[in-house]
């Protein structure tokens, strides 16, 4: 079975059929004639335009520039594009930026010509303990307006002499596990940590597992803050730093060398294959369900994030193999 993403490209003329990991391909959609582009799942609401700001520039935090005929029609890219949260326009040569984060990433500063706007004109919840958690600091006093934590949990699975490497929030000092676990807590956004008895070094982390999951290393105790703890060896211990994962969705683990590899997409990027020596699982095996819905962008790419580029007689044929496709 061809399995395919929630988004594709097909092109009328040579029959061309594009499927695709993220909404609007890698860095959202591009004018480009004779292509036609959608999203599996979409909804062509306008945003609140009354946080526009003019002659306001949201500097940074930028998916990618690309040409757009009017402002409306840089919001439109911006809701077609994965992580897509802000945009700047500029009118005098129809330029549109495309941001990952409300305000670009370093707030908005004067530039004229510019009109820039936040897609949820509503900030979200103001983070406790500040982006970092609690420091020492002389001549500074600090206080939250609620004083009440939110609450985390007391549960942890420990990893002996595992690193959860990355995603760090930062590095404190800490004389002890159960002080590091309580730094964790105090600190907004922590959700798991490694430790380093030898020096009392504690990393708090703002995804689960770290980065790109476990890994063995003598000295080092890793947990999550929230986990269900099943003690396992070989495949099964595969299967655990999985779960210890955050995006993780499934595995290949090869018991010659005791390899495993925790994957962010079910079935892998290209669907099952036959090789000699592999066990392969999904975390969850009922796959999710398939969207209908579709908006077309007549003359429009979502350029990259491509699974594969495969033969399609007609664009309800490309949308037929998208929805076949995982991760499509």
């Amino acid at each position: 079975t061809w399995m395919l993403s929630a988004h594709s490209d097909i092109q009328v003329s040579s029959n061309s059929c594009w499927v695709k990991n993220k909404r609007g391909g890698l860095r959202g959609p591009s004018v480009k004639g004779g292509l036609v582009s959608l999203n599996m799942e979409c909804g062509d609401i306008k945003s609140d335009q009354t946080c526009i700001r003019e002659n306001t520039d949201f500097y940074g935090a930028d998916l990618g520039g690309r040409r757009a005929i009017n402002f409306d029609q840089c919001e439109t890219f911006c809701r077609d594009t994965q992580d897509c949260v802000s945009i700047t326009y500029r009118a005098s040569d129809s330029k549109c930026w495309l941001k990952h984060n409300r305000f670009g990433a370093y707030g908005p500063s004067q530039g004229d010509g510019l009109r820039s706007m936040n897609m949820n004109c509503k900030a979200p919840p103001k983070s406790a303990f500040g982006a970092y958690g609690p420091s020492q600091r002389d001549g500074l006093a600090s206080l939250n307006m609620n004083c009440t934590a939110p609450p985390k949990s007391e549960s942890g699975c420990k990893r002996i002499d595992a690193d959860f490497r990355g995603a760090d929030i930062e590095a404190r000092t800490a004389e002890s596990l159960e002080r590091c676990k309580e730094l964790c807590r105090e600190t907004d956004s922590c959700v798991s940590l490694t430790y380093r008895v030898s020096s009392n070094t504690c990393w708090m982390k703002n995804k689960r597992g770290g980065y790109r999951g476990p890994s063995l290393k003598g000295g080092l105790v890793s947990l999550n803050m929230e986990c269900g703890d099943r003690r396992a060896i070989n495949f099964d211990q595969c299967e655990t730093f999985c779960r210890d994962t955050q995006d993780c969705v499934s595995i290949t683990y090869r018991a010659s060398d005791s390899q495993c590899w925790l994957k962010y997409n079910r079935f892998g990027a290209y669907g099952p294959s036959q090789r000699d020596g592999l066990a392969s699982l999904n975390m969850n095996c009922t796959a999710p369900p398939k969207s209908e819905s579709g908006c077309k962008r007549i003359d429009a790419d979502f350029r990259g994030a491509d699974i594969e580029a495969r033969t399609a007689e007609s664009l309800e044929r490309c949308k037929e193999l998208c929805k076949e496709t995982d991760g499509c």
